[in-house]
């Protein structure tokens, strides 16, 4: 039996005469790229994309096998522009959902680069695996901006890393703790820019499967203007998995999982099924209120050292953060703006994510020393 089940959508949109996303998917790999680039040249960057992550993926199904296909998926498209140089500046994003060969079993891991997004779906409730890698977000993780301007900042779409733009690309790993029935979405930010993370939860939910799910996500932001090309890509999780190993710090690992909520029998007495029904809604609810009380992590400093905590800033009802490990990065050594926003919490999708910002933080610290002039003696 196949472990998961797709369904994917795209579309042009309304504004855009060509489509420059790709998809591609299978029992083992699901793959949307954005292209970005005139003249076709961002469908060419998206084309190289998924193919080679897919010849490359399926010669080697480990985390590190996905991790080195997103790479050379960069080298092809490099070298492809060296050899065409009308298609010189292109480029492309990149998420993909792989399962990889784990010692208990199969372990979906999700890589990306760039601001397409993948999302984890379960029992009426969403959460961001991944975080955008672009201008805006950044400096909402630095405290520079709020969400909600960061949301609608004009450089909201200026990437920091994307395929085609660098010569060694820094790819984000996302290993995934999933229960079966749980959905992952990935789509392209043509669905994100147009449709609210509530409307994407009341579509999924009110859908009757999943291919009308992936229809009506893009039939919605089409409607709320589709300015951009849109992919979506469903996948329903079929059986039991693995679960990533929450001890590693240099693998990401997504929250805990929660337990399925348990089904209630239907009882003779009316009292017993209101009752019954009751505690299966109060089950639920503290369920899933775990499930998003443990789903981020953040930088906060523990005494001299940066460490990085699991859980929601200041708690969230008698859920408590939990400090995870303390980084080797000292608080004082890093610039003025960043300790102002490690002292109000820099929040972070991921285990991985919140340690690799901890480094980038303290490598900005390192390069304004060397840029700052020195004062002539006198």
């Amino acid at each position: 039996m196949n472990a998961w089940r797709v369904a994917v959508r795209t579309s042009v949109g309304v504004v855009r005469s060509s489509n420059q996303d790709a998809h591609w998917s299978n029992d083992s790999l699901v793959v949307v790229a954005d292209g970005m680039g005139g003249h076709a040249a961002g469908e060419v960057a998206s084309a190289i994309a998924v193919s080679t992550i897919a010849e490359a993926f399926a010669g080697d199904q480990s985390s590190e096998g996905l991790r080195r296909a997103v790479v050379l998926c960069n080298d092809r498209i490099l070298k492809d522009a060296e050899l065409n140089p009308e298609r010189h500046g292109m480029g492309t994003t990149a998420v993909a959902l792989g399962l990889v060969s784990a010692p208990d079993g199969l372990l979906p891991v999700i890589a990306n680069l760039g601001d397409s997004r993948a999302y984890q779906i379960r029992d009426g409730a969403i959460r961001l695996i991944t975080a955008d890698h672009s201008v805006a977000e950044e400096w909402f993780r630095q405290g520079r901006i709020s969400a909600q301007e960061a949301a609608v900042h004009p450089r909201r779409h200026q990437l920091t890393r994307a395929l085609g733009i660098a010569q060694t690309p820094d790819v984000d790993l996302f290993p995934m703790a999933v229960q079966p029935t749980d959905i992952i979405l990935l789509c392209s930010d043509g669905l994100t820019n147009e449709v609210s993370e509530t409307e994407i939860i009341d579509i999924v939910e009110a859908a009757e499967s999943l291919e009308d799910a992936a229809s009506e996500l893009v039939s919605r932001a089409e409607a709320n203007g589709g300015r951009d090309n849109i992919t979506v890509a469903l996948v329903e999780i079929l059986g039991p998995m693995s679960q990533p190993l929450a001890t590693s710090p240099a693998a990401v690992t997504s929250a805990a999982t929660p337990p399925p909520r348990a089904r209630t029998r239907r009882v003779t007495w009316r009292l017993g099924a209101a009752l019954a029904a009751l505690g299966a809604v109060l089950a639920g609810a503290v369920v899933v209120l775990g499930w998003y009380a443990n789903s981020s992590y953040y930088l906060a400093a523990d005494g001299a050292y940066v460490a990085v905590y699991r859980g929601q800033p200041h708690g969230l009802l008698w859920f408590a953060p939990t400090e995870i490990m303390t980084t080797d990065f000292l608080a004082a050594q890093l610039r003025p703006a960043d300790v102002t926003a490690l002292g109000n919490d820099i929040v972070e999708p991921s285990l991985a994510a919140a340690i690799h910002y901890a480094g980038y933080l303290h490598s900005a610290w390192l390069m304004s020393q060397f840029s700052t002039p020195s004062t002539p003696a006198g």
